[in-house]
């Protein structure tokens, strides 16, 4: 919960001599006016030979005074300096940074010649109300639009489009929070790699673009939310299982559970289009049925645009613009909350294994961010660190280990930040022009990147291929999470693309997206040897098609990858009255599986 600012904080640990890559935070200042170096060495993606020694300055260390922005938002800016493998280094915080195409401003190219966003409207149906804040939140959405053949578009976004961190009090194993946990056992898991098309959840009737945020796989059950209710297929082969009815829309879902199969989330009060989003459900996904419901106090309104909703070791968070508030998973009395009355407020919260508060203060133009990891019994902080200035937007990409994203002058991710057990920078990652961001709008929507105990795994951005190969490829750059420094790669291939979106017992799962005429793959990669080991084939022939419709890679999907059991799915985070593009059905979520 938000407390008053602390001092900033000293200098990070410098990394020692026994990292021959170098780290990714220089010892001091950086030059006024940086100019760019051509990059030298291996391929796109490789570690680069350094272009100058490193330059002083970083997260944590006193900057020299502030030069005048160069341009300001833009305009032309002074170019990156070369550090350690061709990444370029961060100017002073408060400037813009270099800033290059991807999933923000600009359209990222898709493995079909789309770019990888997607027309729709916020989760929710709309933006809450009642506070002027909402100026902030509606300007940071404005950020990403997209023009998109002569029309503007807003880029889906899933409560948040990579991991499925589904249990939220086990280990790390989740690139988002920390919290995935690994189905094993039960629902007759498949033995093979071969994949086939196990079904397809047809999506419900609406007149325009309308969110249904949450999906969650068990051991038995694939459920999504839809409109006005949860539903729940068998994950082995799609047939119908349960529905729990729901008073009104979908505004908010946590994308973790329990370890007993409990989840939560936030919904209208009614069908009306102007209901507040102010009823907090659990839900027993083993069990299918609603485990308790509750009306949040005060003017709650609660979307991903304006907090969202969590679950962390039996409790389970939610925050607005005006306030926020926790209950137990087992429910009564909030365990603590209320209304933000000072400078300080809770942004959002993070689950899984731990849960973490994006705390704001100061004013909107020139906020002060501090993340904290919170006791969730009473919501006070264990652990604090505080942001550098000049930052814009922070989202979580793992609870524990604590890995945050954030945006140096920009409301997109410029850099990625680990936090150690002292609640000091660790190290830092500039995404500069050679790393895809992997976050959307909301705290917890760092989908396309993983986090171990050892590694952040985050995609470069896609370049073409090779040769005379048709197609956009990237790769899979494995990250020191104690010093930043890169450390090996995992290669799409040529026509492909390819995401981390998990680690599971210790394993980095990634998607490899699928070829024209070849069905994507589901691989894991072994941090010790590299070595690749197939998990599951995508078929190829007409179910392709349904690949192509619903992958996270595709125009218009930005959802999570969830991954259990031995079973895919992909699902809609927004549905809309559109057919679509690959298939005449209007589908809210597919099932692969092996036999």
């Amino acid at each position: 919960m938000s407390q008053p600012p602390p001092p900033p904080p000293g200098p990070p640990p410098q990394s020692g001599p026994d990292e021959p890559e170098g780290p990714q935070q220089p010892p001091g200042p950086p030059p006024q006016q940086p100019a760019p170096d051509k990059q030298q060495g291996g391929g796109y993606g490789y570690p680069q030979a350094p272009a100058q020694p490193p330059q002083p300055g970083g997260y944590g260390y006193p900057q020299p005074p502030a030069q005048p922005p160069q341009g300001g938002f833009g305009g032309p800016q002074a170019g990156p300096v070369p550090g350690p493998y061709g990444q370029p280094q961060p100017g002073p915080y408060g400037q813009p940074q270099p800033y290059g195409p991807g999933p923000y401003g600009q359209p990222q190219p898709g493995p079909y010649g789309y770019p990888g966003g997607a027309p729709t409207v916020p989760p929710g149906g709309r933006p809450p109300g009642g506070d002027n804040k909402v100026l902030v939140i509606v300007a940071a959405v404005v950020a990403v639009l997209l023009v998109v053949g002569g029309g503007v578009w807003f880029l889906a976004q899933d409560g948040g489009g990579s991991p499925d961190p589904q249990a939220s009090s086990g280990g790390t194993t989740s690139g988002s929070t920390g919290g995935g946990g690994t189905d094993t056992g039960g629902g007759d898991a498949p033995t093979g790699t071969d994949g086939e098309l196990l079904f397809t959840v047809d999506a419900p009737d609406v007149n325009e673009s309308t969110g249904v945020p949450g999906a969650w796989a068990t051991h038995e059950f694939f459920v999504k939310s839809s409109i006005g209710k949860i539903l729940a297929v068998r994950a082995a082969d799609g047939s119908s299982a349960w529905e729990i009815p729901l008073d009104g829309p979908v505004c908010a879902a946590s994308p973790h559970r329990s370890e007993d199969g409990r989840t939560a989330v936030v919904t209208r009060e009614s069908g009306a289009e102007n209901a507040d989003c102010n009823q907090m459900v659990v839900l027993d996904l083993d069990k299918g049925k609603k485990a308790w419901q509750k009306t949040i106090p005060g003017d709650a309104d609660v979307s991903s645009l304006g907090g969202g909703v969590t679950v962390a070791r039996n409790t389970v968070a939610a925050a607005w613009i005006g306030g926020a508030v926790a209950y137990s998973l087992d429910g009564g009395s909030p365990l603590w909350g209320g209304d933000w009355s000072g400078e300080c407020r809770d942004e959002g919260y993070a689950g899984g294994a731990e849960l973490v508060a994006v705390v704001r203060c100061g004013n909107l133009s020139d906020p002060e961010y501090r993340v904290q990891t919170l006791n969730p019994k009473n919501g006070k902080p264990v652990g604090e660190y505080t942001v550098p200035s000049g930052i814009s937007s922070v989202h979580v990409l793992s609870t524990a280990p604590l890995v945050i994203g954030v945006g140096a002058g920009e409301y997109h991710t410029t850099d990625i930040i680990t936090v150690g057990d002292d609640h000091q920078l660790e190290s830092k990652i500039t995404l500069g022009d050679r790393y895809e961001d992997p976050c959307r709008t909301d705290t917890e929507s760092c989908w396309t990147s993983a986090v171990s105990d050892d590694y952040v795994f985050l995609p470069t951005k896609s370049h073409d291929s090779s040769g005379d190969a048709i197609g956009q490829t990237n790769s899979v750059m494995a990250f020191d999470i104690h010093s930043g420094a890169t450390k090996w790669k995992v290669d799409a291939g040529d026509g492909r693309e390819i995401l981390p979106f998990d680690v599971q017992d210790g394993k980095l799962l990634a998607y490899r997206t699928a070829t024209y005429e070849n069905g994507g793959e589901i691989v894991e990669v072994d941090p010790a040897s590299h070595q690749e080991k197939l998990r599951l084939r995508l078929p190829s022939g007409h179910d392709l098609d349904y690949e192509r419709e619903m992958g996270p890679r595709t125009y218009g999907s930005y959802s999570r990858v969830i991954f259990r059991n031995g079973r895919l799915f992909f699902h809609q985070h927004i549905t809309s009255d559109r057919v679509g593009t690959y298939t005449k059905e209007r589908l809210l979520a597919v099932g692969y599986g092996a036999g």
